[in-house]
């Protein structure tokens, strides 16, 4: 860990190389902490480095870009599969493997809210899994999306329902669903067996199982009949020793057909 003053020296070293004051995302996030240690925050600690300190506001968002789209219920159910709502509402992102899905993201934030990706990064072994990072920074984006239904924070440990608006339209429902699947789902390559998974805590199952048992009552209601809702015992986690399950359910095979032409899986039907 650093000193106070190596912390200041730093700073100043990262001040004339950038010719700016350095902000959050110009430093390595061990020297972050250090700064939040040492001084409780990175301002504090830039201002006894005698640096100027930028307090930055949130913009507003325009009732235009609140409005209810299919891009806005994919933004929403990316992030509930495979994305993250930071728990302090400052940022969101999508990971990926597929370039198809992350570039349907990008698309579907600059046709809603009217931004660009922050940041992509190369994701290994970190607790949103391998792949590509499409990360945007935007406050007032981040606490739209918490306030219409987007989980914030570690899912696994998070108790999350689908949201009312989305569930009461049925092209947003199927949206939703289609997305969803592609996400957390899976399915063979000769198309004979599609599932969802879901990893939660113990201390949730419950909350989780009605999570599932809210998708499968989605797909019924459009006639497509899955089979029930089971579990598996998962891993305890390494970082804060949590006992988890997958809770889990498949497409009935008599409805696959139905399910592939009706609901569909993004790479067959992107935009």
């Amino acid at each position: 860990m650093r000193t106070k003053e190596e912390i200041i020296k730093e700073l100043n070293e990262h001040a004339v190389k950038l010719s700016r004051t350095p902000g959050r995302r110009d430093v390595h996030w061990k020297f972050y902490y250090d700064c939040v240690n040492e001084f409780g925050s990175l301002n504090e600690a830039k201002k006894a480095a005698g640096l100027k300190t930028f307090k930055r506001t949130a913009d507003i968002l325009s009732e235009d870009v609140k409005e209810k789209t299919l891009e806005l219920v994919r933004i929403v159910s990316y992030i509930t599969g495979d994305g993250h709502l930071h728990k302090d509402l400052k940022g969101f992102l999508h990971s990926s493997k597929d370039i198809n899905s992350l570039k349907n993201f990008e698309e579907c934030v600059r046709k809603q809210f009217g931004i660009e990706v922050s940041k992509i990064q190369e994701a290994n072994d970190t607790a949103y899994g391998e792949g590509t990072q499409y990360r945007y920074f935007n406050t007032a984006v981040a606490k739209f999306l918490y306030e219409i239904g987007t989980p914030r924070g570690d899912k696994v440990i998070t108790v999350f329902e689908i949201p009312d608006w989305i569930r009461e339209d049925s092209k947003f429902m199927v949206e939703y669903l289609k997305i969803l699947f592609y996400c957390e789902g899976s399915k063979t390559k000769e198309e004979s067996n599609i599932k969802i998974a879901m990893s939660k805590a113990d201390k949730i199952l419950v909350d989780g199982q009605r999570f599932m048992g809210s998708l499968a009552q989605s797909l019924d209601e459009i006639g497509i009949k899955t089979t029930r809702v089971w579990t598996s015992k998962a891993k305890r986690r390494n970082k804060d020793n949590e006992e988890t399950t997958v809770v889990a359910f498949g497409i009935r095979r008599a409805y696959i057909d139905k399910f592939l032409k009706e609901v569909g899986w993004l790479n067959s039907t992107s935009e």
